[in-house]
C-alpha cells in the first residue's frame, strides 16, 4: 500500500510511529509501493471526504458484510 502524502511518509519514518506500533517491515512495504510516485505534501480534507463516501456506498452495495457484487 503506498503512502498518500509526504506528511504520512515522514510520520512513518519518525520515532512516534514506532511508539504507535508501526513495524519496520510495514514501513519498508510502503516505501516499495510508493517508490517513484509524486506525492502531495498533505491530503486535502475534501478528498478524504470523497474517499469515505465512496467506501460507504461500496459497503451498502455489498450489503454491509463485505460480499462481492
Amino acid at each position: 500500500m503506498p503512502y498518500k502524502s509526504l506528511a504520512q511518509e515522514r510520520f512513518f519514518h519518525s520515532a512516534a510511529a514506532k511508539k504507535a506500533g508501526i513495524k519496520p517491515s510495514v514501513v519498508k512495504e510502503f516505501d516499495r509501493a510508493t517508490k517513484g510516485k509524486k506525492l502531495p505534501m498533505h491530503v486535502s480534507k475534501k478528498s478524504k471526504v470523497r474517499n469515505h463516501v465512496k467506501e460507504a456506498t461500496d459497503m451498502l452495495g455489498r450489503g454491509m458484510r463485505g460480499e462481492k457484487k
